[in-house]
């Protein structure tokens, strides 16, 4: 049988681990039987096959996913508030942008480890927030160090 995805390989039957990825996190459903295009490696479930375990696993897959979001995304935001920062400050200070800790907050992303990590102290040791403010200036971006020097250059003028 012809691939109805590419129009040029065989679908043969096989098992095969199946590449899944959620909300930037990846995985593979393992042995899971189907049909598999020779040339462009789509696959075909159908009830002889092992669709409903692949669906299962998808699902199994997004619940984990969730869970581990919600649970970072309820952490940083109180450990943000316990800081006395709002989203906006919190993106300045530690990076990522203006809208960075909106999408840690809401679970649309995944909060990157440095930053779980930065949280963990800073939960323990609220004090160290600003030893972090008075270094900022050594985490600024490029653009920012030549704007600041481009103005210092031109009182000095």
């Amino acid at each position: 049988m012809r691939c109805s995805l590419c129009g040029k390989g065989e679908v043969v039957a096989g098992t095969r681990d199946v590449p899944f990825t959620y909300k930037g996190q990846k995985t593979f459903i393992k042995n899971i039987r189907g049909e598999y295009c020779n040339r462009c490696g789509e696959g075909y479930y159908g009830p002889e096959h092992d669709g409903d375990i692949l669906m299962a696993g998808y699902r199994e897959f997004r619940e984990k996913v969730d869970t581990v979001l919600a649970e970072q995304a309820t952490f940083v935001e109180q450990v943000r508030k316990k800081l006395g920062l709002d989203q906006r400050e919190a993106g300045e200070i530690f990076g990522g942008g203006v809208n960075a800790f909106s999408r840690y907050e809401t679970g649309k992303v995944r909060t990157p480890v440095s930053v779980m990590q930065l949280f963990t102290l800073l939960d323990r040791h609220p004090e160290l927030l600003e030893e972090i403010r008075q270094n900022r200036y050594r985490t600024r971006g490029t653009q920012e160090l030549r704007e600041e020097v481009s103005a210092q250059k031109e009182l000095t003028d």
